[in-house]
């Protein structure tokens, strides 16, 4: 009976989370935060598993704490997670950490800045949240960044080199219209 009931609310979960494309907010019933939200995990060795329980067998290991994920359904002490490349399983709890990363994913722009030439791997980021100021440094795609703050568009970032604004859509770890001050 227990497995029934399982396996019903996990499709349900999946079912909420595969039709609703727009990601349009929820709220968590389990931790009463907003779904989705991102996270980003809080150990080298992390399991994702199938399903929200360590008898489901494992479909990945992430080896990189700190990596952003996004939350987008909770179960008991389970979240169900997804990585910027789409893939999705469970992870417990324990293993997820709301300390906000991001990830340097593409180096779109607005403008035609002079000031610097654009790499094919890298995202240029700002001493200030315009696109014609000074580049500060580069980032290597999948280069991760701790996440200070947000505007509407742009996020003010941390990394070894240094710190400056990106724009918000080149990278992962940020909801489109997500402020954060």
């Amino acid at each position: 009976m227990k497995t029934i009931i399982l396996t019903t609310i996990l499709s349900l979960a999946i079912l909420s989370c595969t039709s609703n494309q727009s990601l349009a907010q929820t709220i968590g019933h389990v931790t009463k935060l907003p779904i989705p939200r991102f996270v980003s995990l809080k150990s080298s060795d992390v399991n994702l598993r199938k399903g929200p329980s360590t008898t489901f067998p494992i479909a990945w290991k992430y080896k990189c704490k700190g990596y952003p994920m996004l939350v987008t359904a909770e179960f008991e002490h389970w979240r169900q997670i997804e990585d910027k490349d789409g893939q999705r399983g469970w992870v417990h709890e324990s293993f997820i950490t709301g300390t906000r990363n991001v990830v340097a994913i593409k180096n779109t722009y607005h403008t035609k800045n002079t000031l610097y030439a654009k790499q094919k791997y890298e995202l240029i980021v700002f001493r200030h949240p315009d696109e014609t100021s000074y580049p500060m440094f580069r980032m290597q795609f999948g280069s991760m960044a701790k996440l200070k703050k947000c505007t509407n568009q742009w996020c003010y970032i941390k990394t070894s080199a240094g710190d400056g604004w990106a724009r918000k859509h080149n990278l992962w770890g940020v909801l489109e219209h997500e402020e954060i001050k």
